[in-house]
């Protein structure tokens, strides 16, 4: 079978982009939109990738030329939508680690203009023992912080030279926080006072919030070569939705002009808008929320992954339930918006070709709860709403996490068909499970709400919470999860 680099030719377009991280999520979502940019716009941009950890190796990325697949496979208004394409925007990988001047000299590059990064959510800190002579194994901002020093140096701190900067970490106000370190190393470094100056005015440093869900190389890549008839180590598979919001000034939008061709197609979205929060507010609490209230319930019904979860029509009615009678009424935005957002998350949900794991989700899931959920259901009391179908999200995984015996050194649950669940918690919990006897579900909550600090608000100071939190508890007990989401809903819990 023929390689996907036997009969592709590239264009070699200018290189305006730096991106720092070739994972697939940068890879199925940044990438993507510089190609198809590329197709349809004047925008025109090859991208080199700095490889800046150690691990992994590029042998397949030169064998395949720098190109790879990109396959969008999912549902759109209860259509299979299966599109691909081979990205071409890639000119050069340069592994950081091992060649630092090469790395370097890319900084002078007169036509460069962005810098993007995905580095994870950890990789946005900084660390005083990091040296400017050698940053191989620095954080990311100390490495941006040599690069555009280079730069400033090199252009003899010409304002007109500076750069943008488009992190995508999955963090609040990561342009800011990025922008903070970079300055706090330019004093570290003991660099040039013009230097802090030159990335005061010649930069912008913007927060962003994106939103595609990417599983990356597919199990079953046979059938995709068969598909495409060549062979691709590198192909990655992503739903059709994305979502990339940028807080940018006028500037930047009118140069960085790849929105109206990405946005054509109705599945995927660029915006620019200085309310990232409100954005960032709405995926949290509906997709990430209804992930933080279905893994759990979707584990004890029997179901490894989301999407067989939400096609479960009694776990499908509930999630909804929550998503449209509570969420939705801390949201912003129109009722029209409001609602299709959430139909769009539920299909999102739904989709059979993107195998996310309950168990994945499950983890560390008491924070994510606080995080995702509780911030709702506190807001809605707030305004004498009782939120019934999310406390009851926090009475199953209560349940679950009482419900678990040790098995070696793990916490088991067995579900209602037998199958052995690992909890995956943190040490902190798994040590207050193992290490204290609880005589049911609620002494548990009331232990995890006023001796640690787990949960940002102790539900149980509200008397009334705390009683409907135990007739949930014993509607489970009595009834089984599968009726308590039916009977929540109808008030028949009480």
């Amino acid at each position: 079978m023929k390689l996907i680099n036997d009969e592709i030719n590239k264009q070699d377009y200018p290189t305006k982009i730096i991106q720092f991280g070739q994972g697939n999520f940068l890879r199925a979502f940044v990438d993507y939109f510089i190609d198809v940019a590329n197709e349809k716009s004047e925008f025109k941009s090859s991208v080199i990738i700095v490889k800046s950890l150690k691990n992994g190796n590029l042998d397949k990325y030169i064998s395949q030329n720098f190109l790879y697949t990109a396959n969008l496979l999912g549902l759109s208004n209860e259509k299979i939508i299966d599109d691909s394409r081979i990205i071409k925007c890639i000119k050069e990988i340069v592994d950081f680690t091992n060649n630092d001047l090469k790395f370097l000299s890319y900084a002078t590059l007169d036509e460069l203009q962005y810098v993007i990064s995905n580095t994870t959510e950890s990789g946005i800190f900084f660390n005083e023992l990091d040296l400017f002579e050698d940053v191989s194994n620095a954080t990311f901002p100390a490495k941006l912080t040599k690069f555009l020093f280079h730069r400033a140096k090199h252009y003899d701190f010409d304002e007109n030279k500076g750069l943008v900067i488009l992190p995508t970490e999955l963090i609040d106000d990561n342009g800011k926080k990025l922008k903070k370190y970079c300055l706090q190393y330019c004093k570290l470094f003991n660099l040039d006072y013009k230097f802090e100056k030159w990335i005061e005015k010649a930069c912008s440093f913007c927060d962003t919030l994106v939103d595609r869900i990417v599983s990356g190389y597919p199990t079953d890549f046979r059938k995709y070569e068969e598909k495409y008839n060549y062979k691709d180590e590198l192909l990655v598979v992503c739903e059709p939705y994305a979502l990339w919001v940028i807080d940018a000034n006028e500037k930047v939008k009118n140069n960085f002009k790849i929105d109206s061709v990405i946005n054509a197609s109705k599945l995927e979205n660029i915006i620019f808008s200085d309310d990232i929060k409100m954005y960032k507010n709405r995926k949290v609490k509906v997709l990430n929320g209804a992930h933080a209230s279905i893994c759990i319930l979707g584990t004890i019904l029997g179901y490894d992954y989301v999407c067989d979860a939400i096609n479960d029509k009694d776990i499908n009615n509930y999630i909804s339930n929550m998503i449209f009678d509570e969420v939705n009424l801390t949201l912003k935005g129109s009722e029209k918006e409001k609602k299709e957002y959430a139909n769009r998350v539920i299909e999102r949900l739904k989709n059979p070709y993107i195998k996310h794991k309950l168990s994945d989700i499950s983890k560390n899931l008491l924070v994510k709860y606080n995080e995702r959920c509780l911030p709702t259901f506190y807001e809605l009391k707030n305004n004498n709403i009782f939120a019934k179908h999310i406390l009851l999200a926090l009475a199953i995984i209560i349940h679950y996490y009482y419900k678990c015996v040790q098995v070696g050194n793990d916490l088991i649950y067995f579900n209602l068909y037998g199958k052995e669940n690992i909890l995956y918690e943190s040490q902190f919990v798994i040590d207050i499970l193992n290490n204290n006897k609880f005589e049911n579900e609620s002494q548990l909550m009331n232990y995890l709400f006023y001796q640690t600090n787990i949960f940002s608000v102790n539900l149980f100071e509200d008397e009334n919470v705390k009683s409907q939190f135990e007739i949930l508890i014993n509607c489970i007990n009595q009834n089984g999860v599968k009726n308590a989401i039916k009977e929540v809903h109808l008030n028949e819990y009480k």
